[in-house]
C-alpha cells in the first residue's frame, strides 16, 4: 500500500490522473481519474517488496499539466538518504559553475530534489552556508549548473540530496574556486562637480567596490536609481549652468560630458 498526497490547482480542474506500475515495466501501468476535490489517494494491490514508480498529474479541460513522479519500493519504508560525494567543479565562468556529483544513499525512494549550498567570498570552517541552487525532478542527475553568481568572487560548494522522507546530511565540500572577472555592470555613483579654477574643474565619484559593498549585489542597478546612469546624467546636466558662472568657460562644462562617457556606458 502507498499514499499518494496531491497539492490542489488553480483555476478550474476536472480532476488528477494518478498511475502506477512496477519499475520499468510500463505493461503493469495502472490509471486512475480522481476527482478535483480529492488531494490524497492510497494505492493498495501492490506486489511486496517491489519496485514502483507513482506518477501523478493535474487535468483541466485544456489538457494536462506537468507529472510528478516518484519511485518507491513496497513494503520497504523509505529512509532520509545519505548525501552526495566526490564533488568535482569545471566550467568555471564569472558568474556560473559547472557541479559534478556522485549522488548518495537513495533511502530507498528517489531522489526528488537536489540542493547547492556555498560558502561566498570567505571560504573555511564556521563560515556561514547559503541555499544559492536547487534542482527538482531530475533524480537521475550527476551534474548541474550552478548559475547567477558573483564575478571574481571566491567560492566554496557543498551538496545535498532530498528524497520523501527529508534532506540528507550535506556533503564534504568542495575545493575553492574564485570565479572569472566580469565587465563591470554598473556605473560609479555618486559623481560631483565644483570648481577648482577659472581653467579646471574636480570630478569626484564612488569607488565600484564602495556601491557593491553597500547594496550588496554585483548585479546592475535599477534604471532611474540614484546610482543610475540617467541619474548621474541628470546631475552633470543641472550642474552646467552653474559650471558656465562660476568657470565663466562652457567648453570645459562641456568636456566633463566626454569625461564620463565610458562610465555612463557601461
Amino acid at each position: 500500500m502507498a499514499t499518494a498526497k496531491l497539492m490542489a490547482t488553480r483555476g478550474l480542474s476536472p480532476g488528477y490522473r494518478i498511475s502506477w506500475e512496477e519499475y520499468n515495466r510500463t505493461n503493469t501501468r495502472v490509471t486512475h481519474y480522481l476527482p478535483n476535490v480529492t488531494l490524497e489517494y492510497c494505492v493498495t494491490g501492490l506486489t511486496a517488496l517491489t519496485t514502483y514508480t507513482i506518477e501523478v498529474a493535474a487535468m483541466t479541460s485544456k489538457g494536462q499539466g506537468q507529472v510528478s513522479a516518484s519511485t518507491i519500493s513496497s513494503g520497504v519504508p523509505p529512509e532520509l538518504p545519505g548525501p552526495p560525494t566526490n564533488l568535482g567543479i569545471s566550467n568555471i565562468g564569472p558568474r556560473s559553475v559547472t557541479l559534478q556529483f556522485r549522488p548518495g544513499y537513495d533511502g530507498k525512494t528517489s531522489i526528488s530534489r537536489w540542493l547547492v549550498e556555498a560558502q561566498v567570498g570567505v571560504v573555511g570552517e564556521g563560515e556561514e552556508w547559503l541555499l544559492i541552487h536547487q534542482l527538482s525532478n531530475e533524480p537521475d542527475a550527476r551534474s548541474m549548473e550552478v548559475p547567477d553568481l558573483n564575478p571574481f568572487t571566491y567560492y566554496s560548494f557543498r551538496m545535498r540530496q532530498v528524497n520523501i522522507v527529508g534532506t540528507s546530511p550535506p556533503s564534504q565540500p568542495s575545493r575553492k574556486i574564485q570565479t572569472l572577472q566580469a565587465p563591470p555592470d554598473m556605473a560609479p555613483a555618486n559623481v560631483s562637480l565644483r570648481t577648482a579654477s577659472e581653467t579646471s574643474l574636480w570630478l569626484r565619484w564612488m569607488a565600484l567596490c564602495n556601491i557593491l559593498s553597500q547594496h550588496g549585489s554585483h548585479r546592475a542597478a535599477i534604471p532611474g536609481g540614484p546610482w543610475s546612469k540617467q541619474a548621474i546624467l541628470t546631475q552633470i546636466n543641472d550642474r552646467i549652468p552653474q559650471l558656465r558662472r562660476e568657470a565663466r568657460n562652457t567648453s570645459i562644462a562641456r568636456a566633463l560630458l566626454t569625461l564620463c562617457n565610458p562610465f555612463l556606458s557601461m
